[in-house]
């Protein structure tokens, strides 16, 4: 469930069976936290960072494909400024650019370029000011490499 500031539910999601979900948070609320219910019925809460109306919006969708693609959005301020964004596999950089985000800014990754594990794709500003960022897990593939191979040294 989320809280507005007063306590009150404005919203309310449901997560997969993996603990994903989504939820629409309300434009005017304040003091929002996000509540959560344990196994054994226990709720815990969560506050959540204040909304801006200015920013950038990172979007990785899951792929059942042979490619893994993100998108960056922004703002009218955000759509002329030169940012960049960083892949990392366990906190060592794998690869980075800059880019304008323009109508909107799209990457793509062949699968079996990208290491496996966890990952973290920040997007970020000219003074390195983060501005959306996204973990995933990579599971590796036994059709296409094999557990001890070398992983690639570079991204296609």
């Amino acid at each position: 469930e989320l809280l507005d500031g007063e306590g009150r539910v404005v919203g309310r999601g449901s997560s997969d069976s993996t603990g994903r979900g989504v939820f629409t948070v309300p434009a005017s609320c304040d003091g929002l936290r996000f509540r959560l219910r344990d196994a054994r019925g226990r709720f815990k809460e969560f506050p959540l960072p204040e909304s801006s109306s200015e920013g950038c919006v990172l979007e990785l969708p899951p792929s059942l494909d042979d490619s893994l693609r993100f998108s960056v959005r922004g703002t009218a301020s955000y759509r002329d400024r030169l940012l960049g964004y960083m892949l990392m596999n366990y906190g060592r950089v794998w690869s980075c650019d800059t880019f304008r985000v323009g109508s909107g800014y799209h990457k793509s990754y062949l699968r079996d370029s990208l290491p496996e594990g966890v990952n973290q794709l920040t997007v970020f500003d000219g003074r390195g000011r983060i501005l959306c960022e996204r973990l995933f897990f990579l599971f590796l593939r036994h059709d296409s490499r094999h557990i001890g191979d070398d992983p690639p040294h570079a991204l296609r």
